[in-house]
Formats: C-alpha cells, structure tokens, sequence
C-alpha cells in the first residue's frame, strides 16, 4: 500500500511537470498573440473603440463555448480535447496571419475563440485530476507560476520580431509554439489520468450557473474573478493601442507586457507553498493596491508612468490572481467543486466581455484615462467588497486540503 502511495504521487508530480511545460508553451504562443493582437486589429478598425467593441464580441463566442462545450467532457477525455483544441488553435491562428479580408478574420476568430474556451477548461481539468484534494492548491499556484514565466518571455519575443519582420510574423511564431504544445501533449499521454466521466454527471450548464449563484459568497467570489479580467483589458488591449498611437515601437509594447508579468512570478513564486486562511484580505488589499496605481496611471499625460503603474500594481494582483480560484474552492465541498467549476470559470470570460464593452463605450466619446479610471474604480469597489465580507468560520482548509 505505501508503495503504491509512493508511485501514485511520483505519477501525479510527473503529470504535473508535463502540464507545466505544456502551459509555458501555451502561455508563449498566446503571449505573443495578446502583444500584437490590438495592432492586428487595427488593421481591419480604425479605431480603438472598433477593436474594442470586436473583441467584446469575441468574448461572447467564448462564454457560449464555455457554457455549450462543456457537454463534450462527459464523452471525450480531457487531453483528447485539449490535443483537437490546440490544434484548432493553431490553424486558425496560421490562417489569421495571411488573411486580409474582414469576414474571414471575423469567422476564424469565431472558431478560434470557441476551441481557446475549450482548451482553457481541457487544461484546467487535468490539473484537477492529477491533483489531490491535498495538493490542488498547491498546484494551482504551480501552474500559474510556470504559466506567468510564458507570458513574460512571450512578449519580449513578439515584440522583437514585430519590429524587424512584421506583425503577421508573429502570428506565425505564435503558430509554431501552439503546435510545439501539440507535441507536448501527445508525448505526455500516458503520464496524464484518464478523464472520470462519472465526475460530470451535473450535465445541464444552465442549471448549474443557477444553483451556483444560489450562495451569495459563490457569486461574490464571481465578481472578483472577474475584476481581473476587467484590470487587464487596459493593459494587453487599449495601452498597447495608445503606444502605437504616440509613435512609439512594439518593443516598447513587448518590453512593457514583459514587466508586467515579472510582479506576478515574484509573488506567486513566494506564495506557492503557503496556505493562507485570510484570502479577502490577501484579495482586498491586493485590489486596492492596483487602484492607486490606476488613479496615477489616470491622471498622468506620461505614456511611460502610466505603463509603470501598471507594472507596480501587477505586485498587488499576484497575491489577487491565486487567491480567487482558492476562494472558490474554500466555499464549496468535493462534489461542488466538481460541478461548479465551469460556472465559475466562466467569470473570466464576463469579466473581459464587460471590461471590453464598457471601455469601447468609454472611448467613443472621452479619452483613454476614462477607461483607465473606470477600471481603477471597479477594482476599488472589488477591494472594499472583499474586506467587507465576514470572515467564514466553517473555513478550513480540511475542506479543499483533506484527500
């Protein structure tokens, strides 16, 4: 029995190595394409508001996608899905690189949103099931942190090879890694468990969405995923556009995205083997920490300070962007956690479809430091709503931790 023990671990930290190599690679290639993907755009719109309004709508295809595919797990295992989604992914993204007409960038991108929906939920199963409930936390710190070293050498690379060949150039780099990451998973097939499809048997995503939001801790813990993926839009979307605009290079834009990202390795590195009970306050703090840099960020006509803010704050948010999924899973019990995860990841895509939407609104009229101080104020009234919530005395982390 103890050997068993022995071995069943040594399989589940072997799965998670290949997980993490996989997600570096995943996280280059789409590093890449988040750096120049506002700039893409504007070659189709002529203006921020357009692009902004287009990916708004790209978000919708993804919320569906994440919603309606998640009937494909109950017959097809998560690393046969997650192999078919990449490999749509890097087709579509090869073709996005030679097509000049409007349409066919709308319906590739249509595609394409649907199976990154698909491979983003493929993904995280199998780190839940080449997890303990011992070591989820623990591995879900892992995953981001090998997740975050992707996207800050994505960026410097993108933004390089914009500058000397061409946008499209990096479409195609991106491309390549994807199917790198195909490789990957092929080759780690016999080290990643088989699916339980018995796991999915809450079969109606409707009725899941409902019963999830029936707590009202679950749907707060919704919100503030969510005010990440609204923090973000200003700074892969509309101030990577205001760099262009100002005439500035895309290395500045890579070199930008690049820093972004090393606060986040920093503070997920020193967290990854610490369990903290107090996640509102690591999450609350952490939000307002990110508003007062956003209130400078507004109110200064510097391109390079505001950039820098955005960089500061990215310390507040690498103890935020863990601490939501861990909040989820202190609110919910091992069953729950199995049916609500979709719900709750579906946060994610919210939160970027209204980021999106509201900042494009913004932009039709008013300048960006608008759009800079709406997000500076959502994610303060996310702060004080996280230290406003009374402190779970059932928390225990028996509950997310016992096997």
């Amino acid at each position: 029995m103890e050997f068993r023990s022995k071995r069943n671990h040594s399989a589940k930290a072997l799965a998670m190595q290949r997980l993490g190599i996989n997600g570096i690679l995943l996280a280059i290639a789409y590093a890449s394409i988040e750096t120049v993907w506002p700039m893409f755009l504007s070659e189709f719109f002529s203006t921020s508001s357009q692009v902004g309004f287009f990916t708004a709508f790209i978000a919708v295809c993804s919320f569906i996608s994440l919603l309606g595919g998640y009937q494909l797990f109950r017959k097809y295992p998560a690393k046969t899905l997650l192999f078919f989604a990449v490999t749509v992914n890097a087709i579509a993204v090869s073709l996005f690189a030679v097509t000049k007409n409007v349409t066919i960038l709308i319906i590739l991108a249509i595609i394409n949103s649907a199976f990154v929906a698909i491979r983003i939920q493929a993904f995280s199963l199998l780190v839940r099931q080449n997890s303990s409930l011992k070591t989820i936390n623990k591995n879900e710190n892992l995953i981001y942190l090998f997740g975050n070293i992707g996207w800050v050498l994505g960026p410097l690379v993108a933004g390089f090879f914009a500058d000397e060949l061409s946008v499209r150039a990096v479409l195609m780099f991106a491309a390549l890694f994807l199917l790198f990451s195909v490789y990957s998973i092929t080759f780690s097939t016999k080290e990643l468990r088989k699916e339980q499809i018995t796991a999915m048997k809450h079969i109606s995503p409707i009725k899941n969405l409902k019963d999830y939001f029936k707590k009202k801790k679950s749907f707060v813990g919704y919100l503030l995923s969510a005010g990440l993926e609204v923090w973000w839009v200003i700074p892969f979307i509309f101030l990577p556009l205001e760099i262009i605009r100002q005439g500035l290079s895309f290395s500045i834009i890579g070199v930008f995205l690049f820093l972004l990202g090393i606060p986040l390795i920093i503070v997920e590195y020193f967290m990854k083997n610490k369990i903290n009970s107090n996640l509102r306050r690591l999450i609350g703090y952490g939000y307002l920490f990110a508003f007062v840099l956003g209130i400078i960020a507004a109110f200064t006509n510097n391109i390079y300070v505001s950039m820098g803010c955005f960089v500061i704050a990215s310390f507040g948010l690498g103890f935020v962007e863990p601490s939501v999924e861990s909040f989820f899973f202190s609110t919910v019990n091992r069953e729950e956690a199995q049916r609500y995860y979709g719900a709750f990841f579906t946060s994610k895509t919210v939160g970027g479809f209204f980021g999106k939407l509201l900042i494009a609104i913004i932009l039709l009229y008013l300048p960006l430091k608008f759009g800079i101080l709406f997000v500076s104020l959502t994610v303060l009234g996310l702060g004080v709503l996280a230290l406003k919530i009374k402190k779970n005395n059932k928390y225990n982390h028996k509950k997310i931790t016992s096997s």
